[in-house]
């Protein structure tokens, strides 16, 4: 993380995998890809916009939906929710169907 993002984990076992998605571009031009959700506690160092990066947001798990761009999408509700569980010592782990 921290070459790309100028963060640093407050300890290295406090993060956990959520999952990953599959992408389907729109346009149907391009080929499907896969993003990968990670929860962690970080501690963010000096940034220094670089590569695509031009600009960075904390965002506090109060503010995830309603500060992200794409937060009332279905997948950022899930990625909390998970965040969340992991947080509490939970595994992330759906126990019941997702919510639609």
């Amino acid at each position: 993380m921290r070459p790309r993002a100028g963060v640093r984990l407050y300890d290295r076992r406090e993060w956990a995998y959520i999952g990953c998605q599959r992408v389907e571009p729109l346009d149907g031009d391009d080929a499907p890809y896969f993003q990968t959700r990670f929860w962690a506690r970080i501690e963010l160092e000096p940034f220094e916009p670089t590569h695509e990066m031009t600009a960075r947001r904390l965002v506090v798990p109060g503010e995830f939906l309603t500060g992200l761009f794409w937060g009332r999408e279905s997948t950022a509700t899930l990625i909390l929710e998970r965040g969340l569980r992991i947080q509490a010592g939970g595994t992330g782990e759906l126990t019941t169907a997702p919510r639609t």
